[in-house]
């Protein structure tokens, strides 16, 4: 596959290239940097108020954002929501993880509080929702994940990993301490952790079920009822959910995972504070299977300066082609096209922000930001590029979570947020598309958590 040519700082004139090499190979990733971008796609976009309203024939202002409800969880924050919407019951559920021990649960569109899942860990710091399995999954700051049944009732289904996996995990790790000792009196200790004859616990293949550092992000694919958990050590987890194990440990990138996302076709992307985006083809991913795993692809941030802090994919929802967006610490919005026999092609950024982007959400052709600046955009995908069309200020402080549906009684969404001020907000925001002309079904509902996990619920 042959690498794209590499583009400058989008800050800086993005006419300036240079020429690139190409990396091909099974097991390790091709390299692919930036192509040049057509001005109607890479000139950043100059944020302003005059989408704000629009002019009825007669003059008057009618307003095409505002804010229907606004929750005040006390003396906490909001860092990550999970979003449900039932067609065929017309209920909409919201769940917010917050820095205590529980996850509070409302219906809409009153906003009725009507239950909360209860844990011993503090900090639900992310959060998936899958309708399609009636299944809640929330990762807390003991770094273990708990699974819960959504309906019909909300309760607990188990832990990862288990209580169970952990005892016997921890007396393996103490019969191969005890063999290390052995070794070191009779002096047969392997210089390097890698030899052959280290005991198989120690090798570098091999790794706790737990992670080692704060999960910052989840993704669920339905399909094959895999979790993936994305967190500060380097590291993406993969857990069976039907045997409620461990299936395989990725050691992904050379610093900590910011967002994981699964695309339609089931490939996993991740990005990470190394400034990369890789792109992994997963195989045989379940119990008992041959467990094989590669990077395809590899982007990097590098020359742009940019971390990139969260993931989302949008598109029609097919996996013949769909788009992939990365929210960066210095407020870019990236975006590549993935299309078939997993190629993708660098379409551009936006200026979204003035401050980096924490959360994502993308349903169709609506693209949802949240920064720490407080404010969340809502961004709408057109031929000519991007396009702001709506601003939504109320929160103090950081965005740490955002969810957006298309509304099924008008030509809008509906947008949640969450932040560290405290507040969730539910907005209306008319966006001139239908749900079909949007790219979306009505059902749909998509949900960015903490670092910008994401799933689409589809029912």
């Amino acid at each position: 596959m042959t690498s794209p040519t590499a583009r400058s700082n989008p800050a800086s004139d993005t006419s300036e290239t240079t020429t690139t090499t190409t990396t091909n190979g099974d097991r390790e990733p091709s390299y692919h940097s930036f192509i040049p971008v057509p001005s109607q796609w890479a000139s950043p976009i100059t944020i302003g108020n005059s989408f704000d309203n629009s002019l009825t024939p007669n003059g008057t202002t009618i307003s095409r954002h505002h804010c229907l409800s606004s929750i005040e969880k006390e003396g906490g924050r909001i860092l990550s929501i999970g979003l449900v919407y039932l067609e065929m019951t017309g209920e909409e559920v919201v769940y917010a993880g917050t820095d205590s021990r529980s996850v509070r649960i409302w219906k809409l569109p009153c906003f009725t509080e009507f239950g909360k899942l209860k844990s011993g860990s503090k900090s639900v710091d992310s959060m998936v929702v899958s309708s399609q399995h009636g299944l809640v999954f929330t990762a807390h700051s003991d770094r273990k994940i708990r699974v819960w049944t959504s309906s019909p009732a909300n309760s607990r289904r188990g832990t990862l990993p288990s209580l169970k996996d952990s005892f016997m995990e921890s007396l393996v790790n103490q019969s191969a301490k005890i063999s290390i000792l052995r070794s070191i009196k009779t002096g047969t200790l392997p210089q390097s952790p890698s030899s052959p004859t280290m005991p198989s616990v120690y090798r570098d293949d091999i790794k706790k079920s737990r992670h080692s550092g704060f999960i910052t992000s989840m993704a669920y694919d339905p399909m094959n009822n895999l979790l993936y958990s994305g967190s500060k050590d380097h590291t993406i987890k993969v857990w069976n959910i039907g045997g409620m194990k461990i299936v395989k440990t990725i050691q992904a990138h050379s610093a900590g995972v910011n967002s994981v996302v699964v695309g339609p076709d089931g490939l996993v992307c991740s990005g990470s504070d190394d400034r990369t985006i890789k792109i992994w083809q997963m195989n045989n991913l379940t119990e008992g299977g041959s467990n094989t795993t590669h990077s395809v692809m590899f982007f990097s941030l590098k020359e742009h300066r940019s971390t990139p802090k969260s993931l989302v994919v949008g598109g029609e929802g097919r996996a013949e082609e769909y788009i992939l967006y990365a929210g960066c610490s210095d407020g870019y919005l990236h975006f590549w096209k993935l299309g078939l026999r997993h190629l993708m092609e660098y379409m551009g950024f936006v200026r979204a922000h003035n401050d980096p982007i924490l959360c994502l959400a993308a349903v169709g052709k609506l693209v949802v930001t949240g920064s720490v600046d407080g404010g969340v955009r809502v961004w709408c995908r057109t031929r000519d590029g991007h396009r702001c069309i709506a601003i939504l200020e109320g929160h103090v402080g950081p965005v740490k979570a955002v969810a957006v549906r298309l509304d099924r009684d008008s030509d809008g969404c509906m947008v949640y947020s969450g932040g560290c001020d405290g507040f969730l907000k539910q907005w209306w925001v008319s966006t001139g598309l239908s749900a079909s002309g949007a790219g979306g079904n009505r059902s749909d509902a998509v949900s960015g958590n903490g670092a910008g996990c994401w799933h689409r619920y589809r029912d």
